[in-house]
This record gives C-alpha cells, structure tokens and sequence, in this order.
C-alpha cells in the first residue's frame, strides 16, 4: 500500500495543476493514511514491539519530529525553496506527516508517558469522543471563517491564528453537540441477541 500509495503522489504530482487538484483529496494519494493505521494495528496487536527509541516522552517527541518533518515538506515555502527538487517535497510530505501520526498512536498505546498521563484525563477524553464529529463538521465553518477573516485583515499570521481560535470556540459545542444527538444514541442503544 505504502509503495502503491507513493508512486501514486509520483505520477499525480506530474501531471498539470488541474489535474493535482482533482485528485489531491481522493483516495489514492491519501491511502498511505489508512496504510500507516493499519500498521499500527498490526504492530499493536502483534509480536512487534515498539522500538525504545519510539518509547516514553522522548519517543513520542521523536515521533512528533518526523510529523512536523512531513508538514514542513508541504509547506509552500519549502517547495518553493527546494526549486525543482520541490516536487519530491510535495510527494514525501503527506506520507511523512502520517507516518508520523502514526508513530506517535503507537507511542501512546504501547508505551506510559506524560503523553499518556494527559491523554488519560476527562477533557482530553471527552474531546477524543467528540473527533469524529469534530471532523466531520468542521469544513464550512473554517472555510467561511477564513474566508472573511482573510478579506479583512490579510493572509497575516495574526489573521490565522484569529481564525483558528475562533474556529475552535464555534466547533467544540458543534462536535459535542453532534457527538449527544447523532453518535451517542448509537453507541447506547441495547443490543440484539446475536448480533456481533
């Protein structure tokens, strides 16, 4: 998958910017994303043991490097700087990111740490609970949100972050509320007789 995924990123990123935007948000380029959950799957569940570089505090910050690595690989700026070595920072960005995210799941399940320690407490939990939701719903308003911003005040770091903030205080109550009414009552229905 990891190799099928990548030469994927190779040809898309080769081809002309229309095309890249077609595909950017479609299931091949971003299989690598399930790839690297499923490895985790295995590896969790598995014979594999976490490696003691990839253990405690110090793993999990070795594996937040190689996340931040990855965004840095898809951050304009290092494209651009990179000249025509920049497609290689375009195909390598995204698959190092989540190899990244990746690493630090595994961190968290198989190994104590502070991480772990502040991952166990209610709002951090609470907040794991309402991720999906999160997710699902958070598109339109943060396009809307930085659309206005941005025509406002700029593409400035200030504007951002203004975005950002804003964007968290409107989604939280929207992920809880999403997560009560829509997610919640399947999870608390009773279930059949058999059912697997």
């Amino acid at each position: 998958m990891v190799v099928s995924c990548v030469a994927f990123r190779v040809w898309m990123f080769n081809q002309p910017a229309k095309a890249i935007d077609a595909w950017a948000c479609q299931l091949p380029p971003r299989l690598i994303e399930f790839c690297w959950g499923i490895c985790v799957a295995h590896w969790t569940t598995g014979p594999r043991h976490l490696p003691n570089i990839l253990r405690g505090g110090a793993g999990f910050l070795a594996a937040l490097a190689v996340a931040f690595a990855g965004r840095v690989c898809m951050s304009t700026e290092m494209v651009h700087w990179a000249g025509r070595a920049g497609i290689g920072f375009r195909i390598a960005g995204e698959p190092v990111l989540t190899l990244g995210y990746g690493l630090m799941l595994w961190n968290v399940i198989a190994s104590p740490s502070i991480v772990v320690a502040w991952l166990s407490r209610p709002i951090a939990q609470a907040i794991g609970r309402w991720s999906y939701s999160l997710y699902l719903w958070h598109w339109w308003p943060m396009y809307f949100l930085a659309t206005t911003i941005s025509a406002r005040w700029g593409h400035t770091l200030l504007a951002q972050y203004l975005a950002f903030a804003l964007l968290l205080l409107f989604m939280v109550p929207v992920g809880w509320l999403s997560y009560e009414w829509l997610e919640a009552p399947y999870f608390r229905r009773p279930r059949q007789e058999g059912a697997r």
